[in-house]
């Protein structure tokens, strides 16, 4: 009789194909931090524009008062 040391055949199936749902559910999950961080980056570029913006015309008013 052999040894069952280990998974079956389909027990092995199953364990591949959810090992590949996980990959792809990892790499849709990495896209999707990537695009995050891009758009983090442009408000954060955004953001350093109007802060400029705003300390540039508070310099103008003060100097006019």
């Amino acid at each position: 009789m052999p040894a069952t040391n280990g998974p079956s055949g389909r027990e092995w199936g199953t364990l591949t194909r959810e090992v590949e749902e996980i990959r792809h559910d990892l790499r849709n999950l990495k896209t999707t931090v990537d695009l995050l961080a891009e758009v983090l980056r442009d408000l954060d570029a955004k953001a350093r524009t109007t802060d400029t913006r705003i300390a540039t015309a508070v310099k103008v008013l003060a100097g006019m008062a």
